[in-house]
């Protein structure tokens, strides 16, 4: 069986800039032959919403997932109002859905757009695409139940900005990220990040494409994968 999220659909609200109705998701499950596809969990309209990164299943057989908008309603200093986004999970039989981490707009970070990723340490670590107050996005750890939830480490512009993408882990053990933007020319970074500590090093920096402006980057929004050599592999675009 397979599980996954839908960025639309489910329940409406209205927009309130166009007026427009518009679904804010849900959790849906599929045999692999494309039979039985059947809606687990419709996302609320006051919850978390417009989930864009797949759902993990933990050791806990428990599925989790992150959404970017929903949670904490926050207005910044320069008087933008926002939703900073939450961590939840569920069963596989739809019961006991439930928020486990819901993002502060204070001194927190904010808006996952990339998935979880259950590391061998068996804590949750993710990253999200702003943080407060340098808003250039963070790294966050976490137990299974929510408990023990920190911030790791809160990138800078010039070490990588918004990571928008799935952390993972390789086979040395470490996680690796990408950024979308910072790092030279602004055209984002790939990282490598000890569990125990902020990251280690930056693995390399993004060059615009050829013939290309310095100051349009291509975004890196795709996981970084490990192939079998033990190389990491991603696609900028």
């Amino acid at each position: 069986m397979l599980y996954g999220t839908t960025q639309f659909g489910g329940n409406q609200y209205t927009e309130p800039f166009t007026g427009q109705k518009v679904g804010v998701g849900v959790v849906f499950k599929i045999n692999k032959n494309g039979t039985s596809q059947s809606v687990l969990a419709k996302f609320s309209t006051s919850g978390p919403r417009h989930c864009v990164a797949p759902l993990i299943e933990a050791a806990n057989g428990m599925l989790y997932g992150s959404t970017p908008e929903g949670g904490t309603t926050y207005t910044d200093e320069f008087g933008t109002t926002f939703t900073t986004g939450v961590v939840f999970r569920m069963n596989k039989n739809s019961s006991s859905f439930s928020i486990v981490r819901q993002f502060l707009g204070v001194n927190d970070a904010q808006n996952p757009t990339g998935g979880l990723v259950e590391s061998s340490d068996g804590y949750l670590y993710g990253a999200t695409e702003y943080d407060h107050p340098q808003y250039a996005g963070a790294v966050f750890r976490m137990a299974l139940d929510g408990t023990g939830y920190s911030v790791l480490f809160r990138f800078s512009g010039t070490n990588g900005q918004s990571p928008a993408a799935t952390l993972i882990e390789a086979s040395d053990g470490h996680l690796y990220g990408t950024t979308g933007l910072g790092g030279r020319a602004d055209a984002g970074t790939v990282f490598q990040f000890d569990q125990a500590r902020p990251p280690r090093r930056w693995c390399a920096t993004s060059a615009p494409a050829a013939g290309s402006r310095p100051n349009r980057p291509r975004r890196c929004s795709r996981p970084a994968t490990a192939g079998c050599t033990g190389e990491l592999r991603g696609r900028a675009g």
